[in-house]
């Protein structure tokens, strides 16, 4: 009930989970959530979906039905920080148990998508101020660099998982244009890192070759894409480090 009231009052315009009217009623929700994940045990996946399902899925929290935040003015950078620390908790339960209840497979699977999208469309939350983009402290915070490097990963394992287990699942949620969106970026992550730390080390590396790959896909199927799609793939190459790569890796070459 706590919920069907949320999402109802959360289609109202200006009001989302901050919203006063909101306040008593996310907080009941939260203790019966609480609830269900007590009586869950620890290595269950269902266990770590509460806040992608009562706040993310459901639109409760205030994104404007987008997994982009503070770019679009609706979350503040904290309250984007605050969400991408959320959205990470879950993306490593979701890599890291299983779902006891086969109808949360499907969850888990879709939840783990959803969010890996969220978190690197707003991971930049954590070194923008307002106006500058911090590369130095990117790269100096070594806890947010090592979680690209576990990204990566997860995106390969939880595909491998889903087509050996659970293929009619993998069909259905499998999206080649967000997927390769999602690498592309996390790579490009990784190799600045890797650059800063050892050129030879980028130009060798499985990311260099998985993130042309992705590039490529998102090449080959711009044309199908509508306008908006097409302007996501600019600014995504637009904003990567590709020059720069190339250019160190064809002097690497010669």
């Amino acid at each position: 009930m706590m919920l069907v009231y949320g999402t109802a009052l959360t289609k109202l315009p200006f009001v989302d989970e901050r919203s006063f009217i909101m306040i008593p009623i996310i907080k009941l929700q939260d203790y019966f959530v609480s609830k269900w994940e007590e009586n869950l045990p620890n290595n269950d996946a269902e266990k770590y979906l509460g806040w992608y399902i009562f706040k993310l899925r459901t639109y409760i929290v205030p994104n404007a039905n987008s997994v982009v935040l503070y770019n679009e003015n609706t979350y503040s950078l904290d309250e984007t920080r605050t969400a991408n620390d959320e959205a990470w908790k879950t993306i490593e339960a979701m890599a890291k148990y299983e779902a006891k209840d086969s109808e949360f497979n499907e969850v888990r699977y879709a939840a783990f998508l959803t969010l890996s999208h969220l978190y690197k469309t707003n991971v930049s939350a954590y070194w923008y101020d307002g106006s500058t983009f911090h590369k130095k402290q990117m790269f100096a915070n070594r806890e947010k660099m090592q979680r690209f490097y576990r990204l990566y990963d997860y995106l390969i394992s939880m595909d491998n998982f889903y087509k050996t287990h659970y293929p009619n699942i993998f069909e259905k949620l499998n999206d080649t244009y967000y997927k390769n969106h999602v690498n592309f970026k996390v790579t490009d992550y990784i190799l600045r890192d890797l650059l800063n730390q050892k050129k030879e080390m980028a130009c060798s590396s499985k990311y260099y070759k998985s993130h042309f790959n992705s590039k490529l896909i998102l090449m080959n199927t711009y044309e199908s894409e509508n306008q908006l799609g097409k302007a996501s793939i600019d600014n995504l190459f637009k904003k990567s480090n590709d020059k720069q790569l190339e250019k160190t890796c064809k002097k690497k070459e010669k």
